[in-house]
């Protein structure tokens, strides 16, 4: 039975073997101990040894609970995903094979990292599986001195989400492929049990991507788990058009001017969507559910509206609040102008067409605003007070990759063009600016802001996903600690 639940074996390997393995296996690892030919090896490589029928002679089994290694995890690391058994079992081999005369040995995780600090590099290392590609970081802790509870960290934070006397509204900004770095303030939100005081869930285009199964109750753990999906071709989905169909509708545009076509947009969003995020509509749990709300532009009533899929009633807003399915609803609200179709949907007995609701408003805070406004005014709510938290995925058009290709930089006209992407970065900036102050001029509103500071615009390039998620999860925590330093 102890062989069976043997998570780390010492065991004695031949010379020729060896370096059959070292050459060709890169299933195996070999942790290489002061005696000649003898390794500590996984139960992964245990496995791996005997499907490639290489011999070798246990000389001792060490189960979990009789390893001297204790895995301890950093206060940051909680916004990373967590090592997988496998890359446990792995790195207390590893672990062994360094515990020299010592009784003990300690290893911290740090988190899932693309590369390795300079100041850093003696100290931490990656490790994961045999053949595995995950960037967990660990480093060898010769004293560990346990840190204090992230629950315990930010009492101010929570208070602000626990008052009775506060709606609370989780805001998530568009930034396509950037809204990957929501999940990370949702985990925040889950390790310090606040997610059952948030009242409504608000996106815009990618945030409404993300916030949607969320507000269903979705672990954040699993909505980030798609973006790796995406990023490594697990569905067979495009996020932006082909050089095919580009020229297509400019033919067509040139030939058909002033029609319909003109808003044909390229790629149909919806069905991609569904295939990513449709399956945890199946699964939602109605008891853990947080009302969902989403920004999406009206081309025919030439306005901004939320659609939502919530029941209205007869309640009636100034700011206009629709009901619609929820991937109608997101579809909606991510179909960016020129690239996406616009998303049509049937309200009565008329067919209304939507585009992105970021070209009116990138992070959601004037309408969630309005509609506590009006309930409050209408005695819909009670709460006085409003608290929004919310990220600025702000991607900027700017810093474009566009701009710095070889070929586009030898165009006569690019320094003009990227003139005027600068002076569109700074409009929609202004304008979010704008929107901050008109929403805080009333003293009963809190914002809590997060950024996500990372230039350019990796808007709809899979291949920038786990740079996001990094970036938020090495971001977020020392800026929350800042705003709660900053709370009076």
């Amino acid at each position: 039975m102890e062989k069976s639940l043997a998570a780390v074996k010492l065991v004695q390997i031949s010379q020729e073997y060896v370096d059959f393995i070292e050459r060709r296996c890169q299933d195996v690892l070999l942790h290489p101990t002061a005696n000649h030919r003898q390794f500590y090896i996984s139960r992964f490589s245990i496995k791996s040894l005997k499907h490639r029928k290489i011999p070798h002679n246990t000389l001792k089994n060490f189960t979990d609970s009789n390893l001297p290694i204790k895995i301890v995890y950093s206060t940051q690391s909680q916004f990373f995903s967590p090592p997988n058994q496998e890359a446990i079992e792995e790195i207390k081999a590893y672990a062994m094979s360094k515990l020299g005369k010592r009784k003990n040995l300690t290893i911290l995780y740090e988190g899932r990292f693309s590369q390795l600090n300079p100041n850093e590099a003696k100290q931490s290392f990656y490790l994961d599986r045999p053949g595995g590609k995950r960037t967990y970081r660990w480093s060898i802790v010769p004293h560990w001195e346990k840190h204090q509870d992230i629950r315990e960290q930010f009492p101010k934070i929570k208070s602000l989400f626990e008052d009775p006397k506060t709606r609370v509204v989780l805001s998530l900004g568009s930034g396509g492929i950037r809204s990957f770095a929501h999940p990370t303030l949702m985990k925040f939100i889950n390790l310090l049990d606040l997610r059952k005081h948030i009242d409504e869930v608000w996106g815009c285009s990618g945030g409404a991507v993300a916030g949607m199964p969320y507000s269903l109750g979705v672990d954040p753990e699993l909505i980030e788990e798609e973006g790796y999906h995406l990023y490594n071709d697990r569905y067979s989905v495009r996020w932006g058009p082909n050089k095919i169909q580009v020229l297509k509708n400019l033919i067509t545009d040139q030939f058909l001017p002033f029609t319909e076509n003109m808003l044909k947009g390229f790629m149909e969003c919806q069905n991609d969507l569904q295939v990513v995020f449709g399956k945890f509509l199946k699964t939602q749990n109605n008891n853990n559910k947080i009302p969902f709300y989403c920004l999406a532009y009206n081309i025919l009533n030439q306005r901004l509206e939320t659609l939502t899929s919530e029941k209205l009633g007869k309640t009636k807003y100034n700011h206009p609040i629709i009901r619609a399915e929820p991937m109608d609803a997101v579809a909606a609200s991510s179909s960016i102008p020129i690239l996406f179709v616009p998303k049509k949907i049937l309200n009565g007995r008329t067919e209304h067409h939507y585009v992105d609701g970021g070209t009116m408003e990138e992070v959601p805070l004037i309408s969630p605003y309005h509609k506590w406004a009006e309930d409050f005014k209408n005695k819909r709510e009670k709460r006085k007070k409003l608290l929004i938290i919310a990220v600025n995925l702000f991607p900027r058009v700017s810093e474009s990759g566009f701009f710095y290709h070889w070929f586009v930089k030898k165009l006569p006209a690019v320094r003009v063009l990227q003139l005027f992407a600068k002076y569109t970065d700074l409009v929609r900036q202004g304008r979010i600016e704008e929107q901050k102050k008109y929403i805080l001029s009333n003293p009963n509103v809190k914002l809590i802001e997060l950024f996500l500071p990372m230039g350019g615009t990796a808007v709809l390039d899979p291949i920038m996903i786990p740079k996001v998620i990094e970036t938020a999860q090495t971001s977020f925590y020392g800026q929350l600690k800042e705003i709660e330093t900053h709370l009076p």
